[in-house]
């Protein structure tokens, strides 16, 4: 089997999504994936979330608690590397039986002078593949991102840059695959930003927000891509919405004629602000069409400003966005040269 380890360029640089996406076209194929996120700190958490979800994801077996191991604290001390490096390699013989690739996901990112040195102890305790995950930033350039990647230049397959306003993903792509080539580095493609992926769930609004579900709890695992602000009876949004899927919709409590017209768009939830008191008969409207509302104890100003938190704090734990990486990454990545340095998968079963 083959260790495939994912290492961030940039906070939020999109790791745990190309993994899903790399774990199901491997499974596609035919191949055998695990998964496994070392996890280095002050002490050892409960869980660890991306884990859970990737577990789930991939519908791999192994339980959580192994593929999220504790490693020891940050920064690692000289004299304790190579008994961090026997840790992960008994981690990793623990979740890689019986499987034909390993994806990797290494916590922090690249720059940071604590994980530099943690990326390269890993993928050489793992003899890995690496494929580093570039958040774009504006002005990006590939000599400055092979800079960061030089103490993992011959374990490097391919690059992958995130996040790339559409806009400008006609010039990023050219530019940054010369640059990269001129220093040896491979570009794997380029993924474009994309408001399904940057979703979130109606539970995380709940929890973000500290909001009551007055109705729909069942529904709390919905989608939302898009926040809108309902503020005039006349217009029902109703034009403006069709370009607007996925939904929560923000009207003050104390405006059941504003409620009762975003639900006339069949938003995917409500969300009141403000003092007041909720009406009944709209709680029945949205308990008799699955409607999920939240009630917070904010002003819709409030609410809008603690919702700006949360957009920039989103991570990819949600089922449906799956479908959509998998899609971009079919799109816009050639992933030959990752596949042709992984163990084929007859030569695993053969092991086994």
């Amino acid at each position: 089997m083959t260790a495939v380890l994912l290492v961030g360029v940039g906070q939020a640089s999109g790791k745990s999504a190309l993994a899903v996406a790399l774990g199901k076209r491997l499974q596609r194929e035919g191949r055998r994936v695990g998964y496994l996120k070392p996890v280095f700190g002050t002490e050892p958490a409960d869980s660890d979330a991306d884990a859970v979800f990737l577990r789930s994801a991939l519908q791999v077996r192994t339980p959580v608690a192994q593929l999220a191991p504790f490693m020891g604290p940050l920064p690692v001390a000289r004299d304790q590397t190579a008994a961090v490096q026997e840790r992960l390699k008994a981690a990793y013989a623990d979740v890689a039986a019986g499987t034909d690739a390993v994806l990797v996901e290494l916590p922090g990112a690249l720059g940071d002078a604590a994980w530099d040195p943690v990326a390269v102890l890993v993928a050489e305790a793992l003899e890995a593949r690496v494929v580093p995950v570039v958040r774009y930033w504006q002005e990006m350039d590939g000599a400055t991102i092979a800079t960061r990647l030089n103490r993992l230049k011959a374990r490097t397959v391919g690059v992958v840059v995130n996040s790339v306003p559409r806009k400008v993903l006609p010039v990023v792509r050219p530019a940054v695959a010369e640059a990269l080539a001129g220093r040896g580095y491979t570009l794997l493609g380029v993924l474009p930003e994309d408001r399904t992926l940057v979703g979130f769930s109606i539970a995380e609004v709940a929890a973000h927000l500290d909001a009551t579900f007055l109705t729909g709890q069942e529904q709390a695992g919905g989608l939302i891509e898009n926040l809108l602000l309902q503020a005039n009876p006349a217009d029902p949004l109703s034009t403006y919405v069709q370009h607007k899927p996925n939904r929560l919709v923000i009207v003050r409590v104390d405006r059941p004629d504003l409620q009762l017209a975003a639900m006339d768009t069949e938003p995917r939830g409500l969300l009141l602000t403000g003092p007041g008191r909720e009406l009944p008969n709209v709680l029945y409207r949205a308990e008799d069409e699955g409607i999920p509302m939240l009630r917070v104890a904010l002003t819709t100003k409030e609410t809008i400003a603690a919702l700006a938190g949360l957009v920039e704090g989103v991570r990819f734990r949600q089922e449906e966005k799956v479908p959509r990486i998998v899609e971009l990454v079919d799109q816009h990545l050639d992933l030959a040269p990752l596949l042709a340095a992984l163990t084929p998968a007859a030569e695993t079963a053969d092991r086994t």
